[in-house]
């Protein structure tokens, strides 16, 4: 009975012993979390070089799992801006749809100068390009033989300073020529809108534009920023710029259309409420060899100055297409 006491006391002592040995790993961790991190309005800034700021915990095992299992987090919970470490970190939504890609999955198979998405082998999506008068001249024949399925044809714009609405001049032959080479065609127009009136007239221009067309794919809203130029949507908040982008889509979706969403990954993270636009498809541009980008899109553009032998001199936008 003695010899079962001991025994009992000593397997106490060993588990508060365990205890006490997690509890100082978690005030590590939390510790350690507060050293490199510090949140801030607008976002979570981290200086450079924090890391070397954590003496009292040397490199080793338990330091990078560490680290690792926070970078984790830091990419399920954060669209990261900038160059890590040297970022911003914007909160991702939980009311906005995300995507289940796996990013290892995207590649340009060997004799293609096409990106795509594949799961045992077998393409997932699609090819696209997207032009406009920017494009003298394309091969649109050519463009259907290197496995171009779908064109994204700019139809117009709105006057950076002057506001005035403009449609694109190659608009007419190049939805002409993707025609007849049997590639689907879908339109786009570059927005330049400041309030929800203004989506709307640019809106219904595209819809008066699109008649005796056959479009089969979205009708795109382009949003984006305009370096060099005070252009007039440039500097408008949030609120307006979601506005004007719901006006337009809005409308094309009534007149039986389907309106789609373009802008760049940081344009969707940091200039666009992203939870009132969350019911309509994106088209994400985000130039790298794989995206990061934790929303649901539709449209992966991941290249804008690809030169296609064959199909146009001047380089064009290249698109990963789910439709």
């Amino acid at each position: 009975m003695a010899q079962e006491t001991n025994d009992r006391k000593k397997q106490i002592l060993a588990l508060k012993f365990a205890w006490v040995v997690f509890f100082l790993i978690c005030a590590a961790f939390i510790i350690l979390m507060v050293m490199l991190f510090k949140d801030r309005s607008g976002g979570t800034e981290m200086k450079a070089d924090l890391f070397s700021e954590a003496p009292a915990y040397p490199a080793g095992d338990l330091r990078e799992k560490i680290i690792a299992n926070y970078m984790e987090y830091l990419h399920m919970s954060y669209i990261l801006i900038g160059k890590y470490p040297d970022c911003t970190f914007v909160k991702i939504s939980d009311n906005v749809p995300r995507n289940d890609y796996d990013v290892e999955n995207y590649y340009i198979e060997d004799g293609s100068s096409l990106m795509n998405y594949y799961i045992d082998g077998e393409k997932q999506a699609r090819a696209a390009i997207d032009v406009s008068s920017y494009q003298k001249s394309v091969n649109w024949k050519n463009a259907k033989e290197s496995g171009i399925d779908v064109a994204m044809v700019r139809l117009g714009y709105r006057g950076y300073e002057s506001g005035k609405l403009a449609l694109d001049e190659k608009f007419a032959s190049h939805m002409k020529g993707a025609k007849e080479a049997d590639i689907e065609t879908g339109v786009y127009f570059f927005t330049e809108a400041v309030n929800y009136e203004e989506g709307v007239e640019e809106a219904n221009f595209v819809l008066q534009n699109i008649e005796g067309y056959s479009i089969t794919q979205p009708i795109v809203i382009d949003t984006e920023y305009i370096y060099d130029v005070e252009a007039r949507a440039n500097d408008i908040d949030n609120t307006a710029r979601t506005d004007a982008i719901l006006g337009f889509c809005e409308t094309i979706q009534n007149a039986g259309y389907t309106p789609m969403i373009y802008a760049s990954r940081n344009w969707f993270a940091q200039n666009l409420e992203v939870d009132r636009i969350a019911g309509y498809e994106w088209w994400l541009a985000h130039y790298a060899n794989q995206p990061d980008f934790p929303y649901a899109y539709t449209g992966w553009q991941y290249s804008g100055e690809t030169v296609l032998p064959g199909v146009s001199s001047e380089a064009v936008d290249v698109n990963v297409w789910f439709r």
